[in-house]
Formats: structure tokens, C-alpha cells, sequence
């Protein structure tokens, strides 16, 4: 380790300072690992989450996040529905054959339309230079 190397030009107070904050950021990194955790068991306690965990590039955040903003979803006639009141389809004005697209609003919470694009763009990766 870098801080044990007596050879480094680092001072005893640089060094104290750095164990100090190297301490610091294990004790963060565990932390973050708790609330890990706790967001799985969260996720895990509730079947429309554990639905949504199937779904490619959905992880335990964003599937309790999404369950948790749908609720029962009865306030959407449609998946679709729902997407565009996200901000990531067009809204749809149609009847009969003639359909309308309106504009995409971006309204909609902006953290879960977040982390459907970074599930998606996860799963473009994953998937690029792959065949059929």
C-alpha cells in the first residue's frame, strides 16, 4: 500500500490524512452496501417489483421505484400510457385509422426515465457484437 511505503515523499500528516480518509470511504462503501440490501428486500417483499425484475437491464431500484410509482396502475389504460407520461414515448391523440403523435412532454418523474435509459443503454452494451 502506498501509505505504508516509507520511500514516498508522503509526510506523516499526509499520511495520517490519507489512512483517515481511506477509512472513511470503507465505512461509505459498507454503507452503501447495507442500503443495498435493504432496497433487495424491499424489492423481493413485493410481487409487482419482483415482476419487473425480469425484464432485461431492471434492477432492484429501479423495479421498486417503478412499483412503487404505479401503484395500482388503474390510472393508466395502457403500458404505453404510462411510458409517455414518463417522458419517453410520444403521447397518442388517435381514433379510427387516423393516428396522431404528439410530442414526447418529458414531464413525467425524471429519475425513473433515468434509469430506464441507463438499464437500456446497459443492455445495448451487453448485447452489441452479439448474433442472433
Amino acid at each position: 500500500m502506498i501509505l505504508e511505503d516509507s520511500d514516498n515523499d508522503l509526510t506523516d500528516l499526509s499520511r495520517e490524512m490519507f489512512a483517515e480518509q481511506y477509512e472513511k470511504l470503507v465505512a461509505l462503501d459498507e454503507e452503501i452496501k447495507q442500503q443495498d440490501r435493504r432496497i433487495s428486500r424491499l424489492c423481493n417483499s413485493n410481487q409487482l417489483s419482483q415482476r419487473f425484475l425480469d425484464v432485461p437491464g431492471i434492477g432492484a431500484i429501479t423495479a421498486t421505484i417503478i412499483a412503487s410509482d404505479i401503484g395500482t396502475g388503474k390510472s393508466y389504460q395502457s403500458s404505453r400510457d404510462y411510458a409517455a407520461s414518463l417522458g419517453i414515448v410520444p403521447r397518442q391523440h388517435s381514433s379510427g385509422d387516423n393516428q396522431v403523435y404528439l410530442g414526447i412532454s418529458k414531464r413525467g418523474n425524471r429519475y425513473i426515465r433515468t434509469m430506464l435509459i441507463h438499464g437500456a443503454r446497459s443492455v445495448l452494451k451487453h448485447c452489441s457484437g452479439k448474433k442472433r
